[in-house]
């Protein structure tokens, strides 16, 4: 089956937000909206694939992706990444292409990719850092609006302040699952200096979160030094399930292993 791209739609939007946002991955930053790019894919099937990212990736999309993706075969998805990838990583096109073949199949991408279960379990999670006080209030909403398990932000210049936010919450909300993010594979730019873990800091606080039930512990090391040696013997250590960030993992919930996702260069190397 083809389905031939007509044209390419992207649009730069400005979304405010309701209150004013502090991210825990930077520092003293103050966000009062969103920018974000919503696309459109045309097809000769009236078809119509939408799509959207972070940032304002409009321009690029109309210079580097539309003109190499117009009048081709909306179904070659493996083709078009050459371009996707050195557009910066369009990846929201790749999205809107996938709506498309979902729409053109009359099913849910879910199933047309195995369809091993019909629902996941899906936790709550805090972007903020945050007080001990508000996140326990937010827990306590989240368990009343029926999550079962809450992401937490870890982002504290001492251990004892991120773990005193843990076993507040964890008081407030005893029956919620509770994992953690340290928030340390970020690069962006903040206007206030953030902590930085070292080895021991990242074993402590993991030891910490093993005796106090914790699922998982999230990027808990800093570009270069997050590497997927230093993940390897922290996981040789803990019992715990250590995430590396959005690439893979170290020591899965279902057994002991090192995983590794949609990274090209590590997937040679590396394997459950």
């Amino acid at each position: 089956m083809k389905m031939k791209i007509t044209d390419i739609k992207a649009t730069n939007l400005d979304i405010p937000y309701e209150a004013p946002y502090r991210p825990a991955w930077q520092p003293g930053l103050v966000r009062n909206s969103r920018d974000f790019t919503f696309v459109r894919v045309y097809t000769d099937a009236g078809i119509v694939g939408y799509a959207g990212t972070d940032g304002q990736h409009a321009g690029t999309i109309a210079r580097s992706v539309a003109p190499y993706l117009i009048g081709q075969d909306a179904f070659a998805t493996e083709q078009h990444a050459r371009v996707l990838r050195h557009a910066g990583g369009m990846w929201c096109v790749d999205l809107a292409l996938w709506d498309i073949i979902g729409k053109a199949a009359g099913l849910p991408l879910y199933q047309l990719w195995g369809a091993a279960r019909d629902k996941v379990q899906a936790y709550a999670s805090a972007a903020e850092l945050g007080t001990p006080e508000n996140r326990a209030e937010l827990a306590v909403r989240y368990r009343a609006e029926g999550f079962r398990a809450m992401k937490l932000r870890f982002h504290q210049d001492q251990m004892k302040d991120d773990l005193a936010l843990f076993d507040r919450v964890h008081a407030a909300a005893p029956d919620l699952t509770i994992m953690i993010d340290a928030n340390q594979a970020t690069t962006l730019p903040s206007p206030e200096p953030g902590p930085i873990w070292d080895y021991q800091r990242a074993l402590q606080t993991a030891r910490e979160l093993e005796q106090r039930g914790a699922y998982w512990l999230e990027m808990m090391y800093e570009p270069p030094t997050r590497t997927i040696e230093v993940y390897q013997q922290l996981g040789g250590i803990l019992e715990s399930t250590l995430w590396i960030d959005e690439d893979g993992f170290v020591r899965p919930p279902a057994g002991p292993g090192l995983g590794v996702s949609v990274n090209e260069e590590r997937i040679a190397r590396f394997a459950v």
